[in-house]
Protein backbone atom coordinates (compact mmCIF):
# COMPACT_ATOMS: atom_id res chain seq x y z
CA UNK A 1 0.00 0.00 0.00
CA UNK A 2 1.22 3.31 -0.91
CA UNK A 3 1.97 6.16 1.79
CA UNK A 4 2.05 9.83 -0.01
CA UNK A 5 3.78 12.78 2.22
CA UNK A 6 3.38 15.30 -0.03
CA UNK A 7 6.41 17.96 0.59
CA UNK A 8 5.74 21.81 -0.97
CA UNK A 9 9.44 23.62 -2.14
CA UNK A 10 8.43 27.11 -1.95
CA UNK A 11 12.13 27.81 -2.57
CA UNK A 12 11.85 25.83 -5.66
CA UNK A 13 10.98 28.37 -8.75
CA UNK A 14 12.41 26.10 -11.63
CA UNK A 15 10.91 22.95 -12.50
CA UNK A 16 11.54 19.42 -11.87
CA UNK A 17 11.76 17.06 -14.25
CA UNK A 18 11.18 13.59 -14.11
CA UNK A 19 12.83 10.16 -15.13
CA UNK A 20 9.90 9.71 -17.38
CA UNK A 21 10.58 13.23 -18.74
CA UNK A 22 7.43 14.99 -17.41
CA UNK A 23 8.25 18.93 -16.16
CA UNK A 24 6.58 20.00 -12.97
CA UNK A 25 5.13 23.37 -12.15
CA UNK A 26 7.71 25.84 -10.59
CA UNK A 27 7.22 25.69 -6.62
CA UNK A 28 6.00 22.11 -6.83
CA UNK A 29 7.29 19.58 -4.70
CA UNK A 30 7.63 15.72 -4.43
CA UNK A 31 5.53 13.17 -3.19
CA UNK A 32 7.32 10.22 -1.29
CA UNK A 33 5.44 6.89 -1.55
CA UNK A 34 6.42 4.00 0.41
CA UNK A 35 5.59 0.52 -0.72
CA UNK A 36 6.01 -3.05 1.55
CA UNK A 37 5.73 -6.36 1.20
CA UNK A 38 5.53 -8.78 4.07
CA UNK A 39 6.41 -12.74 3.47
CA UNK A 40 7.38 -12.24 -0.35
CA UNK A 41 6.46 -16.06 -1.41
CA UNK A 42 7.33 -17.87 -4.66
CA UNK A 43 4.69 -16.06 -7.01
CA UNK A 44 5.90 -12.26 -9.15
CA UNK A 45 4.02 -9.43 -6.81
CA UNK A 46 4.11 -6.02 -7.74
CA UNK A 47 6.03 -4.10 -5.63
CA UNK A 48 5.95 -0.10 -6.97
CA UNK A 49 3.13 0.50 -9.77
CA UNK A 50 4.60 2.77 -13.09
CA UNK A 51 4.70 6.15 -12.63
CA UNK A 52 6.25 8.51 -15.08
CA UNK A 53 6.51 11.02 -12.59
CA UNK A 54 8.86 8.80 -10.64
CA UNK A 55 12.66 10.78 -9.51
CA UNK A 56 13.90 8.10 -8.16
CA UNK A 57 13.47 5.33 -6.07
CA UNK A 58 15.17 2.88 -3.79
CA UNK A 59 14.31 -1.04 -3.27
CA UNK A 60 15.95 -2.73 0.25
CA UNK A 61 15.37 -6.78 0.79
CA UNK A 62 14.70 -6.40 5.07
CA UNK A 63 15.12 -10.53 4.65
CA UNK A 64 12.91 -12.47 7.44
CA UNK A 65 14.76 -12.10 10.65
CA UNK A 66 12.38 -14.87 12.67
CA UNK A 67 12.27 -17.74 10.63
CA UNK A 68 14.26 -18.09 7.35
CA UNK A 69 17.51 -15.57 7.94
CA UNK A 70 19.17 -15.39 4.28
CA UNK A 71 16.39 -15.15 2.08
CA UNK A 72 17.20 -13.51 -1.54
CA UNK A 73 14.53 -11.82 -3.79
CA UNK A 74 14.68 -11.32 -7.00
CA UNK A 75 13.51 -7.60 -8.43
CA UNK A 76 12.38 -7.63 -11.97
CA UNK A 77 12.17 -4.48 -13.79
CA UNK A 78 9.26 -4.60 -17.06
CA UNK A 79 7.24 -7.19 -17.94
CA UNK A 80 8.54 -11.59 -17.30
CA UNK A 81 11.67 -11.87 -18.76
CA UNK A 82 12.81 -8.42 -18.24
CA UNK A 83 15.80 -7.07 -16.33
CA UNK A 84 16.23 -9.25 -13.61
CA UNK A 85 18.37 -8.62 -10.41
CA UNK A 86 19.12 -10.33 -7.09
CA UNK A 87 19.19 -8.84 -3.79
CA UNK A 88 20.70 -10.55 -1.27
CA UNK A 89 19.41 -9.81 2.68
CA UNK A 90 19.93 -5.98 3.31
CA UNK A 91 20.82 -5.52 -0.06
CA UNK A 92 19.35 -2.28 -1.76
CA UNK A 93 19.07 -1.49 -5.62
CA UNK A 94 18.73 2.26 -6.55
CA UNK A 95 16.43 3.61 -9.91
CA UNK A 96 17.46 7.34 -10.72
CA UNK A 97 19.44 9.44 -13.08
CA UNK A 98 22.07 7.11 -13.44
CA UNK A 99 19.97 4.10 -13.57
CA UNK A 100 16.16 5.42 -14.97
CA UNK A 101 13.51 3.10 -14.81
CA UNK A 102 9.55 4.22 -14.96
CA UNK A 103 8.14 1.05 -15.00
CA UNK A 104 6.22 -1.62 -12.84
CA UNK A 105 8.67 -3.22 -10.32
CA UNK A 106 8.05 -6.74 -9.22
CA UNK A 107 9.44 -8.88 -6.62
CA UNK A 108 9.55 -12.36 -6.40
CA UNK A 109 11.25 -14.82 -3.49
CA UNK A 110 12.33 -17.98 -5.27
CA UNK A 111 13.69 -20.17 -2.82
CA UNK A 112 11.26 -19.57 0.04
CA UNK A 113 12.30 -17.51 3.29
CA UNK A 114 9.32 -14.98 2.80
CA UNK A 115 11.43 -11.63 3.33
CA UNK A 116 9.94 -8.49 3.77
CA UNK A 117 10.63 -5.74 1.09
CA UNK A 118 10.35 -2.23 0.83
CA UNK A 119 10.39 0.74 -1.97
CA UNK A 120 10.69 4.68 -1.14
CA UNK A 121 9.54 6.35 -4.58
CA UNK A 122 10.24 9.66 -4.81
CA UNK A 123 7.98 11.04 -7.95
CA UNK A 124 6.41 15.05 -8.75
CA UNK A 125 3.75 16.12 -7.32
Amino acid sequence: MSNPILFREAGNNYPIISLGGVVSLPGHGRIANNYEIVNVQGSTLQLVPPNPKRIACIIQNLDNTTTAVGAQIIVTLGPVGGCSIILLPYGSLYIGYDFPWIGEIDVVCPKGGNPTVEALEISLE
